[in-house]
């Protein structure tokens, strides 16, 4: 696709049972004084395939999501079809993971502010962590 500034190039990578994974290049066109330029930024989608929420199936696409990441500085966006609950479960268990994978092991006061202070809307308020906590 082509137009005035930019220019998105998309090429599928992988196939797999879960996913099929896309390179997806935005070039921004420049004009500078020596002449035109391009900034491009490289964009992995990884799009899911009849995707469930058993346990193995979402570990093995997180574990994908991570190998992913060229980088620490790298973002990672989850945009699921059925709205918001899928996404935000989607977010949590990679906040889980992380913070396991890190400290070796999770408690929910640590796991409710850490999700918190990423994603407060999952977390609202302190009295609905705390609910959490004792329930």
């Amino acid at each position: 696709m082509r137009g005035a500034l930019f220019e998105i190039q998309a090429t599928t990578k992988e196939e797999h049972r879960l996913w099929q994974e896309l390179s997806v290049t935005v070039s921004k066109k420049k004009k500078t004084l020596l002449g035109n330029s391009a900034e491009q930024h490289l964009v992995t989608c990884l799009l899911c395939k009849n995707f469930t929420l058993d346990p193995e199936t979402v570990v093995e696409y997180l574990k994908k999501v991570k190998l992913c990441k060229p980088g620490d500085q790298s973002r990672t966006l989850y945009t699921c079809r059925n709205g918001a609950d899928q996404c935000g479960l989607m977010c949590v268990q990679s906040i889980l993971l992380d913070k396991l994978e890190a400290d070796q092991c999770l408690t929910v006061p640590l796991v409710v502010g850490a999700i918190k202070a990423i994603r407060p809307e999952v977390v609202p308020t302190v009295v609905s962590g705390e609910h959490m906590e004792n329930g």
